[in-house]
């Protein structure tokens, strides 16, 4: 309860989304606010890399095969190279991402709301019907955007069957974001490939999701943010933010409101 701290100046998030904030009640106390973009960019990043060849070249199965002493070989791999893939959210989060991907051989494609320079994508929209209309042309679609009002439930059916059947589907941005239930459907009627998934619109995830039993579905708790240098990154940002703050200097990672 903002009413508790009426000398409030500033609020200092350790995490990217602040989608939980009452952001008018900040701008009406001409409260700043600050996150923590970009300290979680390069283990998110690693993240998807990871379960996108987890997925690409069977390792769930195998580990499994494993824990059996079962000697079984799958010839189903996919290589990453001269793949396309798209990444709604061309922040410090999706160009991390980009980096990765492009140097495995990956064709990027990128959306963002403002129109400025945005390294390692080929091009980049900032019209999302312009994007909704080519994201068939993708064989990795990767959700990388804030929670906000334009962005609540933004993914649902109609997207999915505009999706090529080849595609993988990606979040690691806010379970809200997509429409659960229309996952679901595309992934039973095979529209899609697979999701991989380090959210959901409920968590811990319910024991009744039929996302459990998905077998082209690779759940993590929400734990993408997180590595051996999570805190060290946060407490390097915070300290140079509060320096510039006391020395009214520029803040980089300060949400306008």
């Amino acid at each position: 309860d903002l009413n508790d701290y009426p000398r409030l100046k500033a609020i200092h998030l350790l995490s990217t989304g602040y989608d939980e904030l009452d952001l008018e009640a900040l701008k009406s106390r001409k409260i700043r606010l600050f996150n923590a973009k970009a300290t979680s960019s390069v283990a998110i990043a690693e993240l998807v890399i990871g379960q996108i060849l987890n997925m690409n070249y069977n390792l769930t199965v195998y580990h499994k095969l494993q824990d059996q002493k079962i000697w079984r070989r799958y010839f189903t791999s996919i290589e990453l190279h001269d793949s396309k893939a798209l990444i709604l959210g061309a922040g410090a989060i999706g160009q991390a991402i980009a980096k990765r991907l492009k140097a495995l051989g990956v064709t990027l494609t990128g959306y963002r709301r403002r129109d400025i320079k945005t390294p390692h994508f080929s091009e980049v929209y900032t019209d999302i019907s312009m994007v909704k209309k080519i994201v068939g042309n993708f064989d990795y679609v990767i959700v990388a955007l804030p929670l906000s009002k334009e962005t609540k439930d933004l993914i649902d059916y109609s997207w999915f069957k505009k999706m090529s059947p080849h595609a993988l589907f990606i979040n690691i941005a806010r379970g809200e974001i997509i429409v659960e239930d229309d996952l679901t459907k595309a992934l039973d009627e095979k529209l899609i490939r697979g999701a991989i998934l380090d959210v959901t619109r409920k968590e811990p995830l319910p024991i009744d999701s039929p996302l459990w039993d998905q077998p082209n579905v690779r759940l993590t708790p929400h734990v993408s943010f997180y590595s051996n240098r999570f805190l060290d990154n946060i407490l390097k940002l915070l300290i140079t933010n509060l320096e510039n703050y006391k020395n009214n200097l520029p803040l980089e990672t300060e949400i306008k409101l």
